[in-house]
């Protein structure tokens, strides 16, 4: 039995510590909130600073008194979706800096991960949304620390890629060290042709790994031998097919939807 005052919500911040939601009755609706901006977002999707859900009302949740408090008897709550934390760092840029947007969490799984509206929802993108882990920090030598500033690492199906729906897929770099986001946006058709471009055999599977440099360029750096890497890190390598800088922070489509 966990007390829950006037049936309402608790949330379990970073440091254990619990509150509960009346502040903030009747911004929730069924465990579901509003941002600042008004935008509808789901029980499991409003993961600012460290807090999560711990309940959230059910049909059927009863309150009843036990020495003065109300408290739930109910099955354990688990959310219908979650979302990764690609789609978040990437929803929440896409929140903070295009004020005049929607943005949508599909309740479907069809390989389309966020949906964002112009203010009127006429005009709609859809997004597949991949993120890594920075590898740069753990993984690579000194001579890379300074002049990079992220290095994801994703396995590709060839086949997710030809058949998507998605209109962009979106690859979260986040730099461990500087703290940093980046995002490739990129068409499934267009990235598909330079993975086959690069990696040669028509893999089922593609190892991909793309470097965000300091100079603000992306390269697709699977199988560079090393005197190419630190080419990268020069910032002196050349190659056309590998070069991901037009698509790095390309939010031309999104930046469409806010005018």
């Amino acid at each position: 039995m966990v007390p829950l005052p006037d049936c309402g919500f608790h949330y379990q911040g970073s440091h254990g510590k619990k509150s509960d939601s009346a502040g903030n009755r009747g911004k929730r609706l069924n465990g579901w909130g509003k941002n600042a901006l008004g935008h509808v977002t789901g029980p499991a999707a409003r993961l600012t600073d460290g807090i999560r859900p711990v309940h959230a009302p059910v049909a059927g949740l009863t309150c009843v008194k036990d020495q003065g408090q109300n408290v739930a008897r109910a099955y354990q709550v688990k959310p219908l979706f979650t979302i990764h934390a690609g789609e978040f760092v990437a929803g929440d840029h896409i929140e903070r800096t295009y004020r005049r947007v929607n943005i949508w969490v599909p309740a479907k799984d069809t390989g389309i991960d966020l949906l964002v509206s112009d203010s009127k929802n006429k005009k709609v993108v859809s997004l597949q949304v991949k993120f890594s882990r920075d590898f740069l920090f753990t993984h690579m030598a000194d001579v890379f620390q300074k002049p990079l500033r992220a290095c994801g690492w994703w396995k590709l199906d060839r086949q997710k890629i030809a058949a998507s729906l998605a209109d962009y897929w979106i690859f979260v770099l986040v730099g461990f060290e500087r703290r940093s986001a980046d995002f490739v946006i990129i068409t499934p058709a267009e990235l598909l042709r330079r993975l086959d471009a690069i990696h040669h055999g028509t893999p089922k599977v593609f190892q991909s790994y793309l470097w965000v440099t300091k100079k603000r360029e992306c390269w697709e750096a699977r199988g560079l031998a090393r005197p190419d890497q630190l080419l990268i890190a020069q910032g002196q390598f050349k190659n056309d097919e590998r070069s991901f800088s037009a698509y790095l922070n390309n939010w031309g489509p999104i930046e469409e939807l806010n005018r």
